[in-house]
């Protein structure tokens, strides 16, 4: 999901264990440990995923160019939908096959648009579409405000007991640290959902 630094994943050595779930299913992943970004922004980097370099500096739509190949394209996004924000990326997704966009409207930082919702809609494609199709599922992941990220029936962590704090860490800093931990952690377990959601429902 967005915002979700390596760092913070226990699959990557972070002390807390923040990715049970992933890291139970370690030998079936592909783990990258080496990986450089072009960008750091996220409308940026997204933008860059989702096209690929055409002439004289235009970016080609992936799904206009995975539909011709004979796929069928999906594109369930929970990112907020904000006037005139990020323009580039929704035209780049305007040619997808498929569209969900289920975060509309609400000041994006407190909307509790939980990437659970997401779930439905990949059901539905999945159960629906036989066919040769790639999906795109775009999460809100970690973004601010970290405690609108995640169900609080996954709230794990509540204290900075286990953490090394450094120098002037205060209370609202652990507790911005348990809130962004307890994102990663909804994450994990939404991930292991639509694994476990693929397995069951995509055609052998």
């Amino acid at each position: 999901g967005d915002f979700a630094n390596r760092a913070h994943h226990s699959i990557y050595g972070y002390g807390r264990n923040t990715t049970p779930n992933l890291a139970a299913l370690a030998d079936e992943l592909a783990i990258f440990k080496d990986i450089i970004t072009t960008c750091v922004e996220p409308a940026a980097c997204m933008r860059e995923i989702i096209s690929l370099p055409g002439p004289q500096g235009q970016r080609l739509p992936l799904f206009a160019l995975l539909n011709q190949a004979g796929f069928r394209t999906y594109w369930l996004n929970n990112q907020p939908d904000i006037e005139n924000s990020d323009t580039e990326t929704v035209a780049l997704a305007a040619s997808a096959s498929g569209d969900a966009h289920l975060n509309r409207g609400g000041d994006p930082r407190f909307n509790p648009g939980l990437d659970e919702k997401l779930l439905a809609p990949l059901e539905e494609v999945l159960r629906g579409d036989p066919g040769r199709k790639i999906i795109f599922v775009r999460l809100m992941g970690s973004r601010p405000e970290y405690a609108a990220r995640y169900s609080k029936d996954l709230k794990r962590f509540t204290d900075c007991h286990d953490v090394q704090a450094e120098a002037g860490f205060t209370p609202e800093d652990c507790a911005s640290l348990n809130d962004y931990d307890n994102s990663i952690i909804y994450t994990d377990a939404l991930l292991k959902n639509i694994i476990d959601l693929t397995d069951r429902l995509a055609p052998e």
